[in-house]
């Protein structure tokens, strides 16, 4: 315990509350904290100065095991496997050291839990688990701040458990107790090396193969690894359930892919079956509001809603 605490440093008191669930210092005299789904500016000065801030990161970095080299600014990491930690230094960043803490869920939440906070409702809930006994495939998406991320652990936790699990993840930050799964990361957070994990899977005999964040780069391998018989789940980012599927078209043309967009377009048909969107709500609260069934219709993607709320 005293290595983390000494390791987190000012922010200790602070990280410590269960209640916060994350910390940004955008600058020495710019640092707030979310707690219980609310905005708080820090009161006082946290750090002295901006070296503070430098030799809290270096500490966080050597505690997490990974180390900052020559010429390198930034750094994305998770300590602990429960904090993820994007930090930016100077030249790079303009009013000083950016240090940006995210908690990453404790996975206790399961379809009692979702059901009990209204994230979604009976028929939802049967509607999912009815399609992953029929091993279908989801693309999972939302906005930033949706929990979309939480969702893609209850879903993995949700796979019947004879079946195995490979998860494939740039920077670890999936939380899951179920056994048979393998989980794969990227050696240097670099979006290329997945295509490399996306490769490795192919031979691992996985029922289903997890993407926690599409990048870019291995998004057409990994949609070619599910049209050959993988079921598959992946994280996308997107502002609607409609716009998952044009965020999915794009992340795939920068693949090293030679073929048509309508290519593309059949790849992604023919790999996921159904696209599920979470969304925070006005009244703060993080909900499934759409299950679409994922059609080609001639050359284009199109969505049969199948739930929503």
């Amino acid at each position: 315990m005293k290595e983390i605490k000494d390791a987190f440093g000012p922010l200790w008191e602070l990280y410590s509350k269960s209640s916060v669930s994350e910390i940004i210092v955008d600058s020495i005299d710019d640092i707030y904290y979310e707690e219980s789904g609310k905005i708080h500016n820090c009161k006082g000065r946290v750090f002295s100065s901006d070296g503070e801030i430098v030799q809290t990161i270096n500490k966080l970095i050597e505690y997490s095991g990974r180390k900052l080299k020559e010429g390198q600014y930034s750094m994305n990491f998770v300590v602990d496997e429960t904090t993820n930690i994007m930090v930016v230094l100077p030249p790079l960043s303009i009013k000083g050291p950016i240090l940006n803490l995210t908690k990453i869920p404790n996975q206790s939440f399961g379809w009692s839990e979702y059901l009990k906070f209204g994230a979604i409702e009976e028929s939802g809930k049967k509607l999912i688990e009815d399609l992953l006994k029929d091993n279908k495939s989801f693309l999972v998406a939302g906005p930033v701040g949706s929990g979309k991320t939480t969702l893609l652990n209850m879903l993995v936790d949700t796979i019947d458990k004879e079946q195995r699990v490979v998860t494939i993840e740039k920077m670890a930050n999936l939380v899951t107790n179920r056994k048979r799964v393998a989980r794969l990361q990227t050696e240097n957070n670099k979006a290329e090396e997945l295509i490399e994990l996306v490769d490795a899977a192919r031979s691992m005999r996985a029922d289903y193969v997890i993407l926690n964040d599409i990048q870019g780069p291995e998004t057409m391998p990994f949609l070619s690894l599910l049209h050959e018989g993988h079921s598959g789940m992946a994280l996308i980012g997107a502002e609607n359930v409609f716009d998952a599927l044009r965020r999915l078209e794009l992340k795939a043309l920068s693949s090293d892919f030679t073929g048509t967009i309508e290519d593309i377009r059949y790849a992604i048909s023919s790999a996921f079956d159904y696209v599920i969107f979470q969304e925070k709500c006005e009244d703060g609260k993080r909900r499934v509001t759409r299950v679409g069934k994922i059609i080609c219709d001639g050359n284009r993607l199109n969505l049969d809603i199948v739930y929503k709320i």
